[in-house]
């Protein structure tokens, strides 16, 4: 926090990010919504075995059901598109440290630089595309397995 301008750029990115959430959710939570359903029709069989794995650790009592894991990925989905909302606004004005910040969340398991990553190969217009027009098609699952299938073709480029 002693960087300069970290911890203003922290806060405003804190505030963007918050009243994203906020507009979503007075929206109707549609993206939420509509990636719950898609994870629900979609990724049944993802579900069972994440399902089986947390019932074998004794289970959870905040996931007794499909529906309910579904929404906890529908909702870690929703936070990363919500991250990376507030890093492409605040990136656009070029505020100092943003990078940082942003390096500084790729330590998460879901990680919203996976958009960033997949924004590279496929820009912007892309990767907003699949929270506007392609909503309730993609969710987080999908997001992985873009990133892992991106990996790979890079490591593919570099393999003699």
């Amino acid at each position: 926090m002693d960087v300069p301008e970290f911890a203003s750029t922290l806060s405003l990115y804190t505030a963007v990010h918050e009243v994203i959430h906020a507009d979503d959710h007075t929206g109707g939570e549609k993206l939420f919504q509509a990636t719950r359903e898609h994870i629900l029709r979609a990724h049944q069989d993802k579900l069972r075995k994440a399902f089986e794995i947390i019932r074998r650790q004794g289970g959870c009592d905040s996931i007794r059901n499909y529906e309910d894991l579904a929404e906890l990925w529908a909702m870690q989905y929703v936070d990363m598109v919500t991250h990376y909302r507030a890093f492409v606004v605040l990136r656009y004005g070029q505020l100092p440290r943003l990078e940082d910040i942003w390096s500084r969340l790729s330590d998460d398991f879901f990680s919203p630089c996976i958009l960033t990553c997949i924004e590279s190969q496929k820009g912007a217009e892309y990767v907003f595309g699949l929270f506007t027009e392609h909503m309730g098609e993609y969710c987080l699952i999908d997001a992985l397995a873009e990133y892992e299938e991106i990996g790979e073709k890079r490591a593919c480029c570099y393999t003699v």
